[in-house]
């Protein structure tokens, strides 16, 4: 999604593919603005469900992102605790949601603390 109508149009989806299973896989990609001040800022998210893949480009969508608040909106996505969304390694990932859109990210599983409980 590059765009408020593209972006739209993936809810959309997304939101029909939740209603199925609840359940996501999500992967965020962050572009360091002022390195030497760690400035940094989220430019990707990446959302898998069970059926579709979605990439949405933060630098052209985030003011939407932002004001969209309503039910079926990405921010009450990653809120609501009905949903699972999986994470590998995701403390800075929370972290950046959270300073850069004002997400609260909830029920998520983290397949790296998985991992160093397993081995």
């Amino acid at each position: 999604a590059d765009s408020e109508e593209t972006l739209k149009d993936a809810l959309v989806v997304l939101n029909a593919d939740l209603e199925v299973c609840p359940l996501l896989a999500v992967d965020l990609e962050y572009h360091r603005v002022a390195y030497e001040k760690g400035v940094v800022v989220l430019s990707l998210i990446q959302i898998s469900s069970y059926k579709s893949d979605f990439i949405i480009d933060l630098f052209m969508t985030r003011p939407f992102i932002r004001e969209q608040t309503t039910e079926g909106s990405l921010i009450k996505i990653f809120e609501d605790e009905s949903i699972t969304k999986i994470l590998h390694g995701c403390d800075s990932d929370l972290k950046l949601l959270a300073a850069d859109l004002g997400i609260v990210t909830k029920n998520l599983f983290d397949t790296a603390r998985v991992l160093s409980f397993i081995q």
